[in-house]
């Protein structure tokens, strides 16, 4: 797909690239929450509520029609240059010309810059979409709430849209990356991407708070930045191999990955 705005390699390209070596330690502690919050939810039984399988439902449904369906190309395709659209606007850029086929598009702005090149890959537009049709049917149909496993089925099909999607259309030649920068656009997109899935683990989640959530979520991405700090002060000889254990999560304690041991590891944040 020829990907639009196409851009030429811009003169910032080398402090993205230091911006992306910063934020490494954070995407990974990201992610590490992320596993951190799912290991915690699932012995709790709380995937088994209603909530949970229907997203999972959906999800699964979509990835079966993205694999052995015909793909609806020009979908994602207005999708993705709708979603450059919004965010020039929201950019206070003007779109002067918008064009979508089922074998590529592109859109003609005054404007760029990596919110509007990178958008499409980390804002799930159609979830984003099915959600507000809910919320607003909801508000003149109130009977609607009955038959909340269609909306949480409906937004794991949509996930499971945008992430295929997503994952496919990742390519040497696509220009949206190359404009920004592989690394840069890479941690942009996983870390974001990442954190949509935290938010809407938790409160599927029923045994874990959003506080709780956000203390772990925070608690691994300093434990990541003082591991960083630790192994470039200290080398790699000796290295520990634990963690801090005091994420707030149910049994949190308890886990193999995070033993009491780790309190008094140099980057024990706990």
């Amino acid at each position: 797909m020829a990907s639009a705005p196409p851009v030429a390699k811009p003169p910032g390209r080398w402090i993205k690239f230091l911006i992306a070596l910063a934020l490494l330690p954070a995407m990974c502690g990201l992610l590490w929450a992320l596993w951190d919050i799912t290991v915690a939810w699932l012995p709790g039984q709380g995937w088994q509520s209603p909530w949970a399988l229907s997203v999972a439902g959906g999800f699964v449904l979509w990835v079966l029609i993205y694999w052995f369906l015909p793909r609806p190309m020009w979908l994602y395709v207005f999708g993705h240059e709708f979603t450059h659209a919004l965010a020039v606007i929201l950019s206070r850029g003007k779109v002067s010309a918008f064009h979508v086929s089922s074998k590529g598009g592109h859109i003609a702005t005054d404007t760029v810059n990596w919110y509007i090149a990178l958008s499409p890959y980390f804002v799930p537009l159609y979830t984003l979409i099915w959600m507000a049709l809910w919320l607003v049917t909801s508000f003149w149909w109130s009977e609607i709430n009955q038959y909340e496993t269609v909306l949480f089925f409906g937004i794991g099909m949509t996930l499971g849209f945008h992430i295929t999607f997503t994952i496919g259309m990742i390519h040497k030649e696509q220009t949206d990356l190359i404009g920004q920068g592989w690394l840069f656009s890479f941690v942009i997109i996983v870390g974001i991407n990442i954190l949509i899935l935290l938010a809407l683990t938790i409160p599927i989640a029923e045994n874990i708070s959003w506080a709780q959530g956000a203390t772990t979520t925070w608690t691994r991405i300093v434990d990541c930045y003082l591991f960083l700090g630790w192994a470039a002060s200290e080398g790699w000889k000796n290295l520990p191999t634990s963690f801090s254990p005091n994420t707030g999560l149910p049994n949190s304690s308890n886990s193999a990955l995070m033993p009491d041991s780790a309190l008094s590891t140099p980057w024990s944040s706990g």
